[in-house]
């Protein structure tokens, strides 16, 4: 009797799995092989589902797309506040849990070939247009309208620097967390 396989799960491992070795072993030296064997078969178990590397880093960045829309609704949408909304949404784009610290890695192996290699360039514009949206949505409610532009790039300009930050020098989640809520109550003060 044939072995029952979930085809869904399989290549959300896959996934998985690559955005391990993506992370680990950088953009150049990523392999299907690589894959194939950390899931416990060969190089064809991943081709079986995605033809090629770009196929595989095309539904990566679907599949990352995919959990943003259902993360951060969760996040943000527990609270009526909107200056608490955009501290949840700060905080999110922090690298403060394992999981976050391996994602920003993979992330920035991306952002190191978006240069050579569209998809990795698309996976990073999805992004960044996905977290702008966002953005804008709360923070309209918080401004002016003519501060809202600006007042995203300072959002983006912290949490890329939490993020450098982290990844480079072992900052921990709390004094993350800390310039997160100092740079929010400088950007978005609370109102009395």
């Amino acid at each position: 009797m044939p072995k029952y396989v979930d085809n869904e799960k399989r290549r959300d491992d896959i996934v998985r799995v690559a955005t391990k070795v993506l992370a680990e072993d950088g953009y150049e030296n990523f392999s299907l092989r690589k894959v194939g064997r950390l899931l416990g078969g060969s190089q064809s178990l991943v081709t079986h589902y995605f033809k090629n590397r770009e196929t595989l880093f095309s539904a990566l960045g679907a599949i990352m797309a995919e959990k943003w829309e259902s993360e951060l609704p969760l996040l943000i949408g527990n609270h009526n506040d909107s200056r608490e909304k955009l501290r949840q949404l700060m905080l999110w784009l922090i690298p403060n849990t394992p999981e976050k610290i391996e994602g920003e890695r993979w992330r920035m192996q991306l952002s190191a070939a978006r240069h050579r290699d569209p998809i990795a360039a698309q996976i990073l514009m999805d992004f960044d247009s996905y977290v702008r949206k966002q953005l804008t949505n709360i923070i309209r409610e918080l401004v002016d309208a003519k501060k809202v532009e600006h007042t995203i790039d300072m959002i983006r300009a912290v949490s890329s620097g939490v993020e450098l930050e982290a990844h480079e020098h072992g900052w921990s989640p709390d004094r993350q967390e800390t310039v997160v809520n100092d740079a929010l109550d400088r950007i978005v003060p609370k109102t009395v």
